[in-house]
């Protein structure tokens, strides 16, 4: 792209066949997570281990699921394992934020200028995402208290700065660097083709030209959040809707809510391998030396 196209993220409601997580009798969504991703659960305890010299007697008690024997410093980084591993708000908003930031820019090419999350406003005062949501910048539309959700995108259009809007179902996950690729792809379908109104990745996300809601609205329709609904609107309208099939999703949902299967390589892209790179390039890197590990623990 000779220029930087400017992007708004929607967060709309959860993925279709949603499910929430389902806890065993007295087990935690911490150890729902741990009990489900045991493979990625053991490589997380070695790296704190390796990396941040975490004793072998805390590693020890971390894999037999005992979480009260680590420090803050890994704590908060359990954290992250976990919030990673959970269908909620905060890795949705923590995967934006990124890209919001020098991810687009760099890799992507595009300028992620906002996101937008329509939000039920809570009779008793903020609710915890809306207070989480307000940390990373994400602009709150308050819905008044019982309303169906966001049910209209024209009614978002004097909200929404970006040329192009991108709906992003709450509770999915996102590889950012992967999708700042994905998108910058995306973006060049757009920039190549002035008729194209609407791209889906055949899943659970969607791409608008911000002009064909704007005619759309113009017109007296209303433009569900749910793109298969909205083919036949935009092809009326004059302009091309494309269904990525097979489908090639800009965010994922794990099998074990309601998600269906995901395979590991997409477009050619490895996410383990796009992390290592990505780590590589922003990351400062670190001495060698048990002396300079607990230094650099934060």
């Amino acid at each position: 792209m000779t220029h930087k196209v400017s992007l708004s993220a929607i967060i709309t409601g959860p993925p279709r066949g949603f499910e929430r997580p389902k806890p065993q009798p007295g087990e935690t969504l911490a150890h729902l997570v741990i009990r489900n991703f045991p493979d990625q659960w053991r490589g997380f305890v070695e790296e704190m281990r390796t990396d941040y010299a975490v004793p072998s007697s805390t590693t020890m008690h971390l894999l037999e699921g005992n979480l009260d024997a680590a420090d803050l410093t890994v704590r908060a980084k359990i954290e992250d394992f976990i919030t990673y591993r959970l269908p909620g708000y905060a890795r949705t908003i923590k995967a934006l934020a990124e890209l919001q930031g020098d991810l687009g820019l760099t890799i992507g090419g595009f300028k992620l200028l906002q996101t937008v999350w329509p939000l039920e406003r809570h009779t008793a005062g903020e609710s915890a995402g809306h207070a989480y949501a307000k940390t990373r910048g994400v602009e709150v539309l308050l819905l008044p208290p019982g309303a169906p959700g966001l049910v209209d995108l024209t009614r978002l259009l004097g909200s929404i700065r970006g040329q192009f809007a991108w709906l992003v179902p709450v509770g999915s996950r996102i590889e950012p660097f992967a999708v700042a690729i994905q998108l910058m792809r995306t973006l060049r379908m757009f920039e190549s083709d002035d008729a194209l109104g609407m791209y889906c990745d055949g899943l659970y996300s969607s791409i608008y030209r911000l002009n064909v809601l704007r005619e759309l609205a113009e017109r007296g329709h209303k433009v569900s959040p749910d793109s298969n609904s909205n083919s036949s609107l935009i092809f009326e309208a004059g302009y091309k809707a494309i269904s990525a099939d097979p489908p090639v999703p800009f965010c994922h949902l794990e099998a074990l809510y309601g998600g269906r299967q995901e395979t590991v390589h997409r477009n050619g892209i490895s996410f383990p391998a796009a992390r290592k790179w990505l780590q590589n390039l922003f990351e400062k890197p670190r001495q060698d030396g048990d002396s300079n590990r607990q230094h650099e623990q934060r």
